[in-house]
């Protein structure tokens, strides 16, 4: 019988483990047969033994527990971080603003309507579309237009040659009243000179040194050129009314040239609004006219919401108005 610690006895347990199968499972053991001679005890203790495991073996767990803690850590470093940035940002703005859910975009609408009629030749913008001030949004047919235009420049011109004319014609009448001017002119100096002979003819009479042919002839060449001032009086006369006549109608025709530039200028006006464009930056909606359409002055034809008068419309409860300033 072998001594109780002796392990080597045969039957006493299963060889120990080698140090390289430590970590693996044992196979399990075959019943040892006893070996025949005096019996063992039922009651014999039995003991194991475990081989410590490698160094090499036990590193990478601590290096693996040391990771876990510097992952760790630095979640918990980010949150407290995050916490406390959170809780500064409510303590110095947070508690201090109010939020609602009744709350909408609003801004002015500006509607485009036709000035003029016609047709839709060509739409330049797509529903939604931002554009910008003088950006064109469509054409309405021009052909008509431009032809009251071209209508009007040509009574415009047709106007001024006739102003033109007449101030040749007030020239050629003022030359005339020149001219009458300068006849009278002749006239009275041979009345002067029939009064004269006139006035000796008549001592002479009165002397008798003067026959009475000599006489009448004096007083029939006065008489004469006294009707020849007159005549060339009243041609005077009849050449500055002529002029003031003529002066009359150039004021007349340079007012009618007025009135033509003024149907002229509409003529073109007219014209440019054949092109509609957008008064302010925006963008396009509720297009109401296609290509072919017909619009005459106020058709509706587009919306457009104006993008610097953007605002926010709010309503809060009554609640959070108290320390609303």
């Amino acid at each position: 019988m072998a001594p109780r610690g002796d392990l080597s006895a045969p039957g006493a347990l299963p060889a120990a483990r080698d140090a390289t199968d430590f970590g693996r499972p044992a196979a399990p053991s075959s019943p040892v047969p006893a070996p025949s001679g005096p019996a063992v005890p039922a009651a014999l203790p039995t003991a194991t033994v475990v081989a410590s495991p490698p160094a090499a073996l036990a590193e990478p767990a601590s290096r693996k527990r040391s990771r876990k803690r510097v992952v760790l850590l630095t979640i918990l470093a980010l949150v407290l971080g995050g916490g406390g940035y959170a809780g500064y940002g409510y303590w110095t703005n947070g508690r201090f603003m109010i939020a609602t859910d009744d709350a909408y975009v609003g801004s002015e609408i500006t509607i485009l309507a036709a000035k003029v009629s016609g047709y839709i030749a060509e739409i330049a913008v797509r529903p939604n579309q931002e554009v910008a001030a003088g950006q064109v949004i469509a054409r309405i047919d021009d052909v008509d237009y431009r032809l009251a235009v071209q209508a009007a420049a040509d009574k415009l011109a047709t106007q001024r040659s006739t102003i033109d004319r007449i101030a040749r014609q007030v020239e050629a009448a003022k030359a005339q009243v020149a001219q009458a001017d300068a006849q009278a002119a002749a006239y009275r100096a041979d009345a002067a000179r029939a009064a004269a002979d006139y006035d000796r003819q008549v001592r002479l009479a009165q002397s008798d040194y003067a026959t009475k042919a000599r006489l009448e002839q004096a007083v029939a060449d006065r008489d004469r050129s006294v009707a020849s001032v007159r005549g060339a009086d009243a041609g005077l006369l009849a050449a500055q009314a002529n002029v003031a006549v003529l002066d009359a109608q150039r004021a007349e025709a340079q007012r009618v040239e007025g009135e033509l530039r003024t149907a002229l200028a509409k003529a073109e006006r007219d014209l440019s609004f054949t092109v509609v464009k957008a008064p302010v930056a925006g963008v396009v909606g509720n297009r109401a006219v296609e290509v072919g359409s017909y619009v005459q002055p106020g058709t509706r034809m587009a919306a457009l919401v104006p993008l610097a008068d953007l605002h926010v419309d709010a309503n809060f409860e009554e609640t959070q108005l108290g320390g609303i300033k």
